[in-house]
C-alpha cells in the first residue's frame, strides 16, 4: 500500500487535506487522530473518515475486516464517521 498525502502534516492537517480530496484515513494512530477526528465532527468541519486498526490486530483479520468495510461502506457512508477495526 503507497501512503498519500503529505507526510510532514500534523494529524489535524492531515484530516483537513483528507476532507478536501475527499481521501478516508487508515491509521493505527487512535490518539490523537480520532480525537482530532471527533473534535472536527463537534465543530461541524468536514471530515473524510477513518478506519482505525489496531496495531496489534492480525493482519489475516485486519484485510479481512477491512475487505468487509470496503465492500459494505461506500465513501459517502464512511464520511464524517470513524470505523474501528476489529467489526
Amino acid at each position: 500500500m503507497t501512503q498519500v498525502g503529505p507526510r510532514s502534516f500534523s494529524d489535524i492537517a492531515l484530516l483537513e487535506w483528507a476532507a478536501q480530496e475527499d481521501r478516508t484515513i487508515l491509521t493505527h494512530d487512535v490518539s490523537p487522530m480520532t480525537l482530532y477526528a471527533y473534535e472536527l465532527l463537534k465543530l461541524g468541519k468536514p471530515m473524510a473518515g477513518v478506519i482505525v486498526v489496531p496495531s496489534e490486530l492480525g493482519i489475516g483479520l485486519a484485510l479481512k475486516d477491512l475487505e468487509l468495510v470496503l465492500e459494505c461502506l461506500s465513501q459517502d457512508h464512511i464520511r464524517n464517521h470513524v470505523q474501528y477495526l476489529p467489526l
